[in-house]
Order: structure tokens, then sequence, then C-alpha cells
């Protein structure tokens, strides 16, 4: 006995935390029926993603699953086959892919000069915000301005979750 699997991302790459919709197949590789095949993947949970009662030599078999995508990086899953020969011989292979996601980082900064003139030798006092405009969470975000010297720290280093800010 000897099955054969695949596993292929989808054709676009997802969004971080979009569902991430995979598939694969398997194909009976050896010379005699396989029984109670059952193709789970380890990012799907426990629930199968293919159950067969039976596969022929040479026949095969296709499947669909889905998952959360990570909220960074890249996502890697892995499903394993499962079966048995008419004679209890226990059959199993596996497939793994690593599939890319959308990550859209980006970042906006403003300042605002206080809204009375200072005077000359006075201190200028201004604000802003950073927001993160994208789509990942940003780490080590550090805001410095050219005023008293060159890279001055003015915010940081803080972590920025999508659509949040700072002052």
């Amino acid at each position: 006995p000897s099955i054969a699997i695949t596993q292929n991302c989808p054709p676009s790459p997802v969004s971080p935390s979009g569902l991430l919709t995979y598939t694969g197949s398997i194909r009976n590789a050896g010379s005699i029926t396989l029984n109670n095949l059952v193709v789970t993947n380890d990012r799907s949970g426990a629930t199968p993603v293919l159950t067969l009662a039976t596969l022929a030599p040479g026949a095969s078999a296709t499947f669909t699953g889905s998952y959360n995508a990570p909220a960074s990086g890249d996502a890697t899953s892995t499903s394993t086959v499962r079966a048995t020969s008419l004679c209890s011989v226990a059959v199993t292979n596996s497939a793994s892919s690593t599939c890319p996601i959308l990550s859209l980082p980006g970042i906006a900064i403003t300042k605002a000069c206080p809204p009375q003139p200072v005077t000359a030798g006075g201190t200028l006092v201004f604000s802003g915000t950073v927001t993160n405009t994208g789509n990942i969470t940003l780490t080590n975000v550090f805001v410095v301005n050219n005023q008293p010297a060159a890279n001055t720290p003015v915010l940081g280093p803080i972590t920025l979750a999508p659509g949040s800010g700072a002052n």
C-alpha cells in the first residue's frame, strides 16, 4: 500500500488574520485498494477535511480546507492522510505548504506647532500623532525630531496595532 498527498496555497495571498483556503489531493499510489481514508490539517482543527470509505489503486480525490491566517509572517500548515489496506496495514503521508500573507505596512505622522507664536529664545512645544495605516502590527516605532539636535528622541519605542496611533 502507498498513498501520495499534495497541498497547495490559494492563488492569491490573503490578508493577515483573513481566511486562508488551501486545496490538495490524495492519490492511491499503491497496487491495492485503501480503506477508511481521513485527511486532517494541523491548522484546521480536529474536523477532517476529507473522508473516503475506499480509494482504488491509481484513483485520486481532492480536498479543500481553511483556517485563519496569522496576523504576521507566512502561514505554514501540514495536511496528513491516514488509511488502511485490506489487510489492516496502516498507511500515512503528509504534505506541507507555506503560504504568503499579504502584509501592507504603513505609517503616517503629523506635527503641529503651538497655537500662539513663541517668543525669540522661548521653548517651542509642538504636538503630533503617529498612526499605523497598514494592516499589520508595527513594532519598535520611534519618532525623532531634528531640533534641538538631529535625531532627538520624541517617542518610542512603541508598538502600534493596525489603525492605532499615539500622540
